[in-house]
């Protein structure tokens, strides 16, 4: 009961167990997007699928030679957790994790369509439940963490690969962060629920807290690696495609998206397989070492 398995050995969750899962792991929270860049950046198309009960898409294969994991992780913290977490269960030696997501920002001077790279750190919003209290009234209905990094190394590469392929004008150095809920964390007003929302924006500025880019999975993952225990060494990074600014309600098209997407998937590529991973999985059980043998 405290970290379920089949018979198989294979998680709860993600359906996954010893030897489907790479040590270099790219995260997208849709399930369509991890196919679509299995398709485009997997060497001859061959990959190995898992297609989870609970809704998780994996898909692992060989990128230049280099064994790499796709996943679509849904949207979320708790989707989040499960993905690090059971997917570190999977994979012997040190993990690399890059996240290419899609995020919104607060921050009108920032142009949309940029791919906004964590590298001045991240930060969590969440409800404060306790606030919704009836005697709780007085206290501060969401919660800002504390800034915390991604791994500096890796978020460095992937930021350089990024400018390659997408071009410098193209990529934000950004703080960014990541809210508990894609309504009432990240301001948006509706009439069906009591979410104390006036005067959420003067709360940034009252704390001088600037976040280029708001999304809802990124932190999570950051937190996670920061708790790795050396023995199980996660390693995190992260970039986004900016899809609107709150402020002033523009919107990037869908072409634009669909372009950096498959931008910022190449660059997450090619910085997780130029990653030197320390004692990185290499036993006839993994998947990889078969992909002539299976079928897509």
């Amino acid at each position: 009961a405290n970290f379920p398995v089949d018979a198989d050995g294979r998680t709860y969750h993600t359906f996954t167990r010893i030897g489907e899962i790479a040590n270099r792991v790219v995260c997208v929270g849709c399930y369509i997007r991890a196919t679509t860049l299995a398709e485009l950046y997997f060497d001859n198309k061959k990959y190995f699928t898992v297609r989870a009960d609970r809704g998780f898409v994996i898909h692992t294969g060989l990128f230049k030679g280099v064994p790499i994991t796709i996943i679509g992780t849904g949207m979320g913290f708790p989707l989040t957790d499960f993905t690090i977490r059971e997917l570190r269960y999977c994979c012997t030696g040190e993990m690399a994790f890059i996240r290419v997501g899609t995020c919104g920002s607060f921050n009108p001077t920032v142009p949309i369509g940029n791919l906004a790279v964590p590298t001045k750190g991240i930060r969590a919003i969440t409800r404060n439940v306790n606030a919704f209290l009836p005697k709780n009234k007085d206290m501060e209905p969401y919660l800002i963490s504390d800034t915390i990094y991604m791994d500096k190394t890796l978020t460095d590469a992937l930021h350089k690969n990024l400018v390659k392929y997408a071009g410098k004008d193209n990529v934000l150095e950004a703080h960014c962060g990541s809210a508990d809920s894609f309504y009432s964390s990240q301001g948006r007003t509706m009439d069906y629920f009591e979410d104390r929302l006036d005067g959420f924006h003067d709360i940034l500025a009252k704390k001088k807290i600037v976040i280029d880019s708001l999304e809802m999975e990124s932190f999570q993952m950051a937190h996670l690696a920061m708790c790795s225990k050396p023995k199980f060494k996660v390693i995190a990074s992260c970039c986004a495609c900016i899809l609107a600014t709150r402020l002033n309600d523009k919107f990037v098209s869908k072409a634009l998206q669909k372009k950096r997407i498959a931008q910022g998937g190449q660059a997450a590529f090619i910085t997780l397989a130029e990653y030197k991973i320390q004692n990185e999985m290499d036993e006839d059980r993994c998947i990889w070492k078969h992909l002539d043998k299976e079928q897509k």
